[in-house]
């Protein structure tokens, strides 16, 4: 908690507007590693080379691979409840699935017929989104 009592009393006791923004904008970087380091949630966007970067930067593919890379456990210890590769939660999975599908509305063009639903939708989506995790990470 002292992350947040030190964010408390260095910016979010400023008042609202042009100078807690501009104090925010200044210690970016600062802040980014202190949520990295103290937090139990991690600053979602980077790049694959793990840079920092604004999530308006970010390309579809590097927002998935980073909801995989947050949200998919790989070769993870197996235990008798807990398969070594899984979701952390499974409605990860489906947020995950609903960011592809956006992903492939926004490019597909409007005679083709959607690959992701069709995909997702039947038997072996845990086989695509492991494959999609090995592509993308």
């Amino acid at each position: 908690m002292d992350c947040w009592r030190e964010f408390d009393v260095r910016y979010f006791n400023l008042p609202r507007g042009t100078k807690r923004d501009e104090a925010i904008a200044r210690d970016k970087s600062f802040i980014i590693q202190r949520l990295n380091d103290d937090f139990q949630k991690v600053y979602f966007p980077t790049t694959k080379g793990n840079a920092e970067c604004d999530l308006a930067d970010m390309c579809y593919s590097e927002v998935l691979r980073r909801m995989l890379e947050l949200m998919y456990v790989r070769n993870g210890r197996s235990s008798a409840f807990l398969a070594p590769n899984r979701w952390i939660d499974v409605t990860y999975q489906s947020r995950t699935f609903l960011m592809m599908v956006r992903a492939e509305r926004r490019f597909r063009r409007g005679d083709s017929s959607p690959v992701v639903a069709k995909v997702c939708s039947s038997s072996f989506s845990a086989v695509f989104f492991a494959i999609l995790f090995y592509v993308l990470v």
